[in-house]
This record gives structure tokens, C-alpha cells and sequence, in this order.
């Protein structure tokens, strides 16, 4: 409670900052030791389905701004054998007369048409238009051999995805990390404060925002446990959590004032 009632602003952000070392430390040796090595390997067999399904079925595909030319008149990518678990039983049907009906006919999760790609990610359509996919005034050739050249340059060797994973990784946490501070510092401290002002409670804006880092700083302390076992807390019951909690400490030393706090 000593604690609490010597807190300043300035202190907070220091324990904040503090926890954030401490949180990145923590989840990013679980990331590396546990998660790390299990994506890895799905990557790895992701690149190695697609580079033999390309050689299996021997695809020649060319897309350009206004049109895709194929070596066939149509192909199938199935889902068999995808390491990761899919409901659909084709990953994508290309056809230059592909089209929305086709999702169902063809049980495909994709496909390519003369005029675009449309992916069904649970019953939602995402489209991207071949303009959108293809350089400026330029073609994509794709082959088994330039499939397989392009993901051996751009992912496999010199580590290449590795480094995407762990940039990835570190733009979550930062992401995160500002997603905590913000829902902290702004949105609980000034609720808060506000709610007891308008409530006839006195009390500094200073202070409801300093008690809400510190109970942020306690949720990134805890985080790295939820992270360990695979599961997320859900933000929302930690903004209430939150609220209530600061709400309570401000009503409390309001009412037991201790001697002024500034930043």
C-alpha cells in the first residue's frame, strides 16, 4: 500500500518500461525454444508441398495484368497432404473460366480466373485482381522450376526465413506492447478518473493513469504464462479487470488521502 500511495507518474512508466524488458525476454525464449522450431518445420513442409505438387503436376502458368495463360485448360492443387489441416479438399482451381460457383462445385478453398484471384476465408471473399499481383507492365511465369528457384532464394537458403519469422515476431510484440499502453495510460486512466470525478470522488488524473500502467505492467508479467500454454486472454475482461481495479484503488485513497502526489 506504501507503494501505491509514493507512486508518481514517473514511477509508473518506469515499471512499465521494466516489465515490457522483462515480458520480451520471457516470451520471446519461450517463442524461440518452443514455438520457433514447430513453425520452422511447417514452413519447411508448406515450401516442400508446394514445390512438389508444381513438379507433380507439371503447372505452366504465365499472369499478366489482363489475363493468365496456362500450359492446361484447367489445374487442381489438392489438399491432400497439406501440413496444415484443411476442410476443403482442393487449395485452388485454375481455370480461365473459374468462377464463384466453382467454390462449391470444385470444394476449393481458391481460384484463379482471367481476371483475378478470390480467396474464401470462412464463407468471406477476399479478391485481388491480377493488376494487383503482377509488377507494373510486367508477367509472372510460374513453373516447377521457377516455384521451386523462388522459394529456395527467397525463404530457404541464408536463413532467409528465419529472419521473416523473428521480424514478425517482433512486430506483434511491439504492436502489442503499444496496444497494452495505450489501453492503459489513455483509455483505463482517464475512464477512471473521470468516472470518480463525475462521481464526487476527489482525485488527480496523474494517479488514475500511473495505477493503470502499473496494473498493465502486472498483465505483462502474467502474459508470458498464457503465452507458454498456448492460449490468450481476452482483452476485453482485462480492460474490465482493469477498470474495476483502478477504480477501487482511486476510490480508496480518496478517501484516505495520503499527502499529494505529483508527477
Amino acid at each position: 500500500m506504501n507503494f501505491l500511495q509514493n507512486l508518481t507518474l514517473k514511477k509508473s512508466f518506469i515499471v512499465f518500461l521494466i516489465c515490457i524488458l522483462l515480458n520480451l525476454i520471457l516470451i520471446s525464449s519461450i517463442y524461440y525454444f518452443q514455438n520457433y522450431p514447430k513453425e520452422l518445420n511447417e514452413y519447411l513442409k508448406i515450401s516442400d508441398f508446394v514445390i512438389s505438387k508444381f513438379e507433380e503436376k507439371n503447372i505452366e502458368l504465365t499472369i499478366k495484368s489482363d489475363q493468365i495463360i496456362l500450359g492446361e485448360n484447367e489445374y487442381f492443387i489438392e489438399s491432400e497432404g497439406f501440413p496444415v489441416e484443411l476442410t476443403k479438399r482442393n487449395l485452388i482451381y485454375i481455370s480461365t473460366e473459374a468462377n464463384y460457383a466453382d467454390f462449391k462445385e470444385k470444394d476449393t478453398i481458391a481460384i484463379l480466373n482471367n481476371k483475378e484471384l478470390v480467396l474464401n476465408l470462412n464463407n468471406e471473399f477476399q479478391n485481388l485482381p491480377l493488376e494487383s499481383i503482377t509488377p507494373q507492365n510486367q508477367e509472372i511465369i510460374l513453373n516447377k522450376d521457377s516455384v521451386r528457384n523462388f522459394i529456395n532464394q527467397n525463404y530457404l537458403e541464408n536463413n532467409q526465413i528465419s529472419y521473416l519469422m523473428f521480424g514478425g515476431f517482433l512486430l506483434d510484440r511491439f504492436l502489442n506492447y503499444f496496444i497494452i499502453f495505450i489501453w492503459g495510460y489513455l483509455i483505463v486512466g482517464y475512464l477512471a478518473f473521470y468516472i470518480l470525478k463525475f462521481s464526487g470522488y476527489p482525485t488527480e488524473k496523474n494517479i488514475s493513469q500511473a495505477y493503470a500502467l502499473i496494473f498493465a505492467s502486472l498483465y505483462l508479467l502474467i502474459q508470458p504464462i498464457f503465452y507458454f500454454i498456448g492460449t490468450q486472454i481476452n482483452l476485453i475482461y482485462v480492460f474490465l479487470l482493469g477498470f474495476l481495479a483502478v477504480s477501487f484503488m482511486l476510490k480508496k485513497t480518496s478517501e484516505n488521502p495520503a499527502e499529494p502526489q505529483n508527477s
